[in-house]
């Protein structure tokens, strides 16, 4: 049994030996630039493609799952009082889309008295929640009165 343990230590060693070689030989050739743009562009394609099925999509199971979604980015941003995307953006690029976005509301005279852009993302969660859970209720409530429904209670003797 202790042999085991003893080779699977080995095993994780090696393995993480080879992933230490390998990130630092990706550091030293990758442009930091490079990396800030995947992690913006990682951002991009999670709001754009949020906001599409939001906008778009009338499947329950799919909004509930982007209010999953967006419950698991406001949890990630209370606990680490920044959203994990835009503090990688900003340690790569030194800007992110949080600090361009709280710059454009600042110079279109909407300010928020605390220098935090954790308060400005949490307002902006808990909107994007309330909208998500208003559109699955909306769309519960439409697909509970079809005609069909409406009829059978019109139909009913107890009517």
């Amino acid at each position: 049994m202790k042999n085991k343990d003893i080779e699977q230590d080995m095993k994780e060693s090696v393995i993480r030996n080879w992933s230490v070689t390998i990130m630092d030989f990706l550091k030293e050739r990758i442009p930091k630039e490079t990396i800030g743009s995947y992690y913006q562009w990682m951002h991009n394609i999670i709001i754009f493609g949020g906001v599409i099925v939001i906008l778009f999509n009338n499947n329950p199971i799919h909004l509930i799952i982007m209010l999953f979604l967006v419950s698991m980015d406001a949890f990630a941003n209370v606990v680490c009082h920044d959203c994990p995307l835009t503090n990688l953006e900003y340690k790569y690029l030194g800007s992110s889309l949080s600090h361009d976005r709280r710059n454009l509301l600042k110079d279109s005279g909407i300010m928020y008295k605390c220098s935090h852009i954790y308060e400005s993302q949490v307002d902006l969660i808990v909107n994007i929640w309330t909208m998500v859970a208003a559109k699955i209720v909306i769309v519960l409530a439409i697909k509970t009165f079809t005609p069909a429904y409406i009829y059978l209670i019109a139909s009913s003797p107890s009517f």
